[in-house]
């Protein structure tokens, strides 16, 4: 299991929120951040997979974290298939049912964790590798974090050209275009030192960006929560009676046949 570093974070004000008194063994499971040994299952669990087109742990984590951040709720059918490939998105399948369970377990825990850490009005420090000497990574997170960005670019863009909150960007376009193929766009090495302050800056642009679009995560949210269930217009036909389109043949051996 790579290690990872954990950077200790200057103080930041924030605020406490109330939890609910009563909270059953499931639910409180599904709140506790994951252990070292538990961020190595999955980590190898994305390593087993062809070629390198899965996210590694890094990646992964800078993924959720735009997710988690942005404006827009992504659902999890929407978002996995580019964590399992990253330049092809596709269908995806698990080997077994206790795999999938395991997997998406250990990823919602992981999530939770992320949101709850930012809720609470603390900084979340990016889970980011580091080498045998103690360089710490970063590039594979601020490059996750961009995909996760490009699942919702459009909605992004009100921040993206607010030159107000442009530096809660600047350490992740750093970390990302480190090593860009284009000479261009490539930004110079950064030394061990300004690394860890960069790290610092993530977590704080991170959490910039998270009370940015509070308002709308939470707007979608209670739009969710208060949806009117759906009430059927027209009476149920049942399956046996004839069919209304007036062939004379049962419903179910008619239109019924088609629907299902």
């Amino acid at each position: 299991m790579p290690e990872f570093f954990a950077q200790q974070l200057p103080p930041y004000e924030f605020h406490a929120r109330s939890s609910p008194r009563l909270w059953n063994r499931a639910m409180r499971d599904m709140l506790t951040p994951l252990t070292e040994e538990e961020r190595g299952r999955l980590d190898d669990f994305l390593s087993s997979f062809e070629s390198g087109t899965a996210m590694d742990f890094e990646e992964f984590d800078g993924f959720l974290c735009a997710l988690v951040v942005g404006p827009d709720l992504v659902n999890p059918s929407e978002y996995w298939p580019h964590i399992l490939n990253r330049e092809q998105p596709g269908p995806f399948s698990f080997k077994t049912q206790q795999q999938a369970e395991e997997i998406m377990t250990l990823a919602a825990r992981h999530w939770n964790t992320i949101v709850e850490t930012l809720g609470d009005g603390k900084p979340y420090v990016p889970m980011v590798f580091v080498d045998d000497e103690w360089t710490v990574g970063g590039n594979a997170w601020a490059i996750g974090f961009f995909r996760g960005v490009n699942l919702r670019v459009d909605s992004w863009e009100e921040f993206l050209e607010d030159k107000e909150y442009a530096d809660a960007l600047l350490a992740m376009h750093a970390f990302a275009r480190e090593n860009h193929p284009d000479p261009e766009l490539r930004i110079e090495s950064p030394t061990p030192g300004l690394r860890k302050e960069l790290l610092v800056a993530m977590a704080a642009g991170l959490m910039e960006i998270y009370e940015y679009f509070q308002e709308k995560r939470d707007a979608l949210a209670d739009a969710e929560y208060s949806r009117e269930p759906i009430v059927r217009s027209t009476p149920k036909i049942g399956r046996n009676e004839p069919c209304p389109c007036g062939s004379g043949k049962k419903y179910k051996q008619c239109c019924g046949r088609e629907m299902h």
